[in-house]
């Protein structure tokens, strides 16, 4: 079968419309319906349900869903492959990553990467911990650049090390000690990444059997930083993310500390695509200065607690 049927079924799926599955695919909607007529007929059975309200899959379709990701994955893995031979190195990569890494070291790998390989195109998605393990899972991102604790589920590349520290406003008298003990943010007015954000800082706390008082949840390690600088709260924040903060917080290291490991996640490294490898590869030198022995890839074991 033409893949491109497959496309073009996926796209109705996420659009919910042959109307704008045509649109967004360029194509005519007399031109999409033939093409899923002629799906449905060289599948067998329907699969799609339309209405007035526009359409929607059946069950059989939903479970050939999977498959056909599964193809057009294979298909762009090959084409990659075949391209990168022939020294056109075309293709595409999407890459998941923190904020803290998109502001700290995305810009200098993306302008590295897209000066030597302008004929790749690649798309960053920024997220929580929650969010990347989605898009690792669903494979709607090819790599995810974060932390260890949030893809023990996935293969791992590590590339450095960062640590979790106490962000106080410049005036707080916990600042004439050289670390905060964990004990201090019990009951302590506090601001916090939202829920699935951000799984270290938590566990932090939770491995710490502190239980501070939280005041505020953001999204924005920013917000978070900008709201402990006006004075009302503490938090504990990834200090990459701090050195691009101008306002005015001091920070702390934590006692006892917790370190933040940081790398690559793949959802499986005998399958990534000859682009994404080769991002991986700038990442990774861009990152540590590695121009060396490769470090191997870590399977994933299952076996750490979130």
């Amino acid at each position: 079968m033409d893949t491109k049927k497959y496309e073009i079924f996926l796209e109705i799926v996420k659009q919910g419309s042959f109307t704008k599955a045509a649109e967004a695919l360029n194509y005519t909607q007399s031109g999409v319906t033939q093409v899923m007529n002629t799906l449905e007929k060289e599948i067998g059975y329907p699969i799609f349900v339309r209405s007035k309200k526009g359409v929607s899959v059946t069950k059989a379709g939903e479970e050939l869903i999977p498959y056909m990701q599964a193809v057009l994955r294979d298909q762009e893995s090959l084409e990659q492959k075949v391209s990168f031979s022939k020294g056109l190195q075309s293709g595409s990569v999407t890459v998941g990553s923190f904020m803290s890494i998109s502001i700290s070291y995305l810009p200098r790998i993306m302008s590295k990467f897209q000066e030597d390989y302008p004929n790749i195109d690649v798309t960053v998605l920024e997220g929580g911990d929650a969010e990347i393990e989605g898009w690792l899972n669903t494979q709607t991102a090819d790599i995810a650049l974060c932390s260890k604790h949030s893809s023990i589920e996935f293969d791992w590349l590590p590339l450095f090390e960062d640590e979790l520290v106490a962000v106080l406003p410049a005036d707080h008298p916990m600042l004439e000690r050289e670390s905060v003990p964990m004990e201090f943010f019990e009951g302590t007015d506090f601001i916090i990444s939202d829920r699935d954000f951000d799984y270290e800082i938590p566990h932090a706390l939770r491995q710490a059997n502190v239980t501070p008082q939280i005041r505020f949840r953001s999204r924005s390690d920013f917000a978070i930083a900008a709201m402990v600088e006006s004075g009302l709260y503490c938090s504990i924040l990834p200090a990459l993310i701090l050195k691009k903060f101008s306002g005015k917080v001091v920070t702390r290291p934590l006692d006892p500390p917790y370190p933040r490991y940081l790398g690559v996640a793949v959802k499986n490294c005998d399958e990534i695509s000859p682009a994404a490898a080769e991002f991986v590869r700038y990442a990774r030198r861009i990152i540590t200065g590695a121009t060396g022995k490769k470090i191997p890839w870590e399977k994933a074991t299952h076996e750490t607690e979130k």
